[in-house]
């Protein structure tokens, strides 16, 4: 698409014609929307460099309202200010975990554990305690989720597994969900797993996808919260010419896949790919094609349904998607080091290589980015908030979305017959979802043009 100034003072400009939007052409005609801000450049970005680098080896998880980051290795939680400081450290769980943290300040650990474990105050029993002739047998662990508070209380614990006694489970990841439940994947001995629990710690369901038996042997699961009536899912099997599939899950526990057609990834650094929700029942991921074209790597957008809606393959080197910036854009790894940003039509925006390959990606409401590296690595990205500005429109039925971040949240949207005006304010009020502002607008019979002004 092209960058223009259409006679309007300050602004740049893109213009895009839904008519001839690869996604929205089958729906309806003869509606342009202007993409805009006052000060914003659209054009094609430059690679950000890094602010910041730390060598401490840990998997960032979150990102609190002040820009500090958190990390965890083993059982220890590093926070890290905004300037890439270590300024504290926490041993609350007493036992390797993946981590979660809520916008309050709680924390959530999810792992394994076997035997006798006191997590703080509450202790439980793991393992396989039927088995040796109707005892306890070391070898075979259960998963536990735990919730402790700011301060490092416990709140409370459970213990859960999809797998027969005399199995071994793992916890694989954590999600968040807007109304306060937690999803949990894990996977061990021939079975992929999920587990949805209240905000009380209370178990809601626990359902096994896929695989029941010890020929199976899952690389892991990555998982996001429901947004909306789906979360999805990624897992990674390397039984099957290490095999990538991917599904939906909702409230209920039902599953149904929006990766219909085969998909690798070869590379241990591909088990950390994950899915990239969309704006509107869509997602985005990254793998390798299976025969007759072995091994070519791949981004492609397709809905939660699995409706297929483009592929675009790329280079040579094996490719994961790493994180979305909320304005339908998403990131790229690969196994070269090449990092990359992508728009929702799968054209490149930018490139660059940091020297390694990033494995793991954090971006908040306002753009602030962080990444690890292979070798476990923190880094900061020098992506300004303006930088990830879009407005994006997406077909809903006979509607369609349109969508901002919400750190645009004092401009205005407006709206014109012609790409000169008259210009007049959308009077509808958007919602929040996610970091983003989304309200839905009916096109009309005729052109209709829209834009986003700038304070």
């Amino acid at each position: 698409m092209k960058a223009i100034s259409a006679g309007l003072a300050s602004e740049r400009l893109e213009l895009i014609n839904i008519a001839k939007h690869p996604i929205f052409s089958r729906c309806f005609l003869g509606v342009a929307v202007i993409f805009g801000l006052a000060g914003a450049n659209l054009c094609h970005a430059q690679a950000p460099s890094l602010i910041w680098s730390n060598s401490l080896a840990a998997k960032i998880f979150a990102i609190d309202a002040q820009t500090n980051l958190y990390a965890t290795a083993s059982n220890i939680v590093y926070t890290i200010n905004g300037a890439g400081a270590v300024v504290q450290s926490n041993a609350f769980c007493p036992l390797p975990a993946v981590a979660q943290r809520d916008n309050a300040g709680n924390f959530y650990f999810a792992g394994s554990f076997d035997g006798l474990q006191d997590f703080g105050g509450i202790t439980l029993m793991g393992g396989c305690t039927n088995c040796a002739g109707g005892h306890y047998a070391p070898g075979w662990p259960t998963c536990f989720l735990a919730k402790y508070n700011s301060s490092g209380a416990l709140q409370w614990v459970t213990q859960f597994s999809t797998i027969p006694p005399g199995a071994s489970n793992r916890a694989d990841d954590i999600a968040l969900n807007p109304d306060g439940s937690i999803t949990v994947a894990l996977d061990g001995q021939g079975a992929l797993g999920l587990a949805m629990f209240s905000a009380a710690g209370s178990n809601l369901w626990v359902t096994m996808p896929y695989g029941n038996g010890p020929f199976l042997d899952f690389g892991g699961v990555t998982i996001t919260p429901i947004i909306g009536t789906n979360g999805y899912f990624l897992y990674h099997h390397n039984t099957f010419s290490y095999q990538l599939t991917g599904k939906t899950y909702d409230a209920l526990g039902n599953t149904s896949p929006y990766i219909t057609t085969p998909v690798i990834n070869k590379s241990p650094l591909g088990y950390h790919g994950r899915v990239i929700p969309g704006l509107s029942n869509n997602v985005f991921f990254a793998g390798m094609t299976i025969p007759p074209i072995y091994a070519v790597p791949f981004i492609e957008e397709n809905l939660s349904d699995g409706t297929f809606l483009w592929t675009n393959i790329i280079g040579t080197a094996e490719m994961w998607a790493l994180a979305g910036d909320g304005n339908g854009n998403f990131y790229v790894g690969d196994t070269n080091g090449s990092f990359a940003k992508y728009n929702g039509n799968g054209s490149q925006l930018w490139t660059t290589n940091y020297g390694q390959p990033v494995t793991n990606m954090l971006v908040d409401s306002l753009g602030n980015s962080f990444v690890n590296f292979a070798d476990g690595s923190v880094a900061r990205i020098d992506v300004a908030p303006s930088a990830s500005f879009k407005l994006k429109a997406q077909m809903v039925g006979p509607s369609f979305l349109l969508s901002w971040p919400a750190f645009y949240s004092n401009s205005t949207l407006e709206w014109a017959p012609g790409l000169f005006g008259p210009w007049t304010n959308v009077t509808a009020s958007p919602n929040m979802i996610g970091g983003n502002l989304v309200i839905s607008n009916s096109p009309g019979s005729s052109n209709r043009f829209y834009r986003l002004h700038g304070p």
